[in-house]
């Protein structure tokens, strides 16, 4: 029996940092806590340092001002989104297409800002085994370590449930 188009399953793959969110997630996050750090942390960068490091002593410095990662997470959950977006996920999630998100920014910050968008239920999450609890031992414990969202393995740590 051939598939209806109508029955055929889609993949769809969104990138998050304007795509599924209009801003940098990174950036908008110091922005809102501590724009005071902006120049320090992002247009002070030392040579050769990645975007990676970048973020690990964004981190710290956020940490060494006191904020606490009930504040970040907040200020995840404020990066300003595309509604219709959030709509086009709901709607494949209900067609059951298999949603993707495909994205070099933080696996963290992509998470929380799922769950303020009310699109984390639409995803299953794997975790890897060196994240852990990546809030409590990056954030409040200021170790430094930010993780980037693995896209070499995309298809298995975000994914849409229905596939």
């Amino acid at each position: 029996r051939r598939m209806a188009a109508s029955e055929a399953q889609i993949l769809i793959v969104f990138d998050y940092d304007w795509s599924l969110v209009n801003e940098n997630s990174d950036t908008y996050v110091v922005a809102q806590l501590a724009p005071e750090l902006q120049a320090q942390i992002f247009q002070e960068r030392p040579a050769g340092e990645g975007w990676t490091d970048t973020m690990a002593r964004a981190m710290r410095c956020l940490r060494q001002a006191n904020f606490c990662s009930k504040e970040i997470l907040e200020a995840v959950a404020q990066v300003p989104r595309f509604e219709q977006m959030v709509q086009a996920v709901q709607i494949a999630s209900e067609r059951k297409h298999k949603v993707l998100v495909l994205s070099d920014a933080n696996e963290l910050f992509i998470k929380a800002g799922l769950e303020s968008m009310g699109l984390a239920s639409l995803f299953s999450f794997a975790p890897s085994a060196e994240e852990g609890n990546l809030v409590e031992e990056l954030l409040e414990a200021g170790d430094g370590r930010f993780s980037r969202f693995d896209t070499s393995q995309a298809g298995n740590v975000i994914s849409n449930a229905a596939h």
